[in-house]
């Protein structure tokens, strides 16, 4: 079931141009209600820029904005997302 963007729209609020980009990524992530799409989501924007140091250092920080809403949103999707994404990091590039 899909959460109402309504509800999380209003929980967002509206911040600078950066916040407010990584707040409305996250409503959107929020909004799937299904934490391997989230998970996978998440995944692509950081592995889509893993060899450029430059944009992976600023994806970066943008993907840990996204994650602190969420996890200020509803802290349980956000560590079964964060599950999800590790599980898919090591699918793809084996264990650390």
């Amino acid at each position: 079931m899909t959460k109402p963007i309504n509800d999380v729209i209003f929980y967002l609020g509206i911040m600078d141009d950066t916040d407010s980009l990584a707040r409305s990524y996250a409503a959107r992530l929020i909004s799937y209600d299904d934490i391997d799409r989230a998970a996978k989501e998440m995944y692509d924007i950081v592995d889509a820029v893993i060899h450029d140091e430059t944009e992976y250092e600023k994806t970066r920080v943008f993907v840990l904005q996204i994650v602190k809403v969420i996890d200020e949103f509803d802290p349980e999707y956000n560590y079964a997302v964060a599950k999800a994404y590790y599980k898919l990091t090591k699918d793809t590039y084996g264990p650390v």
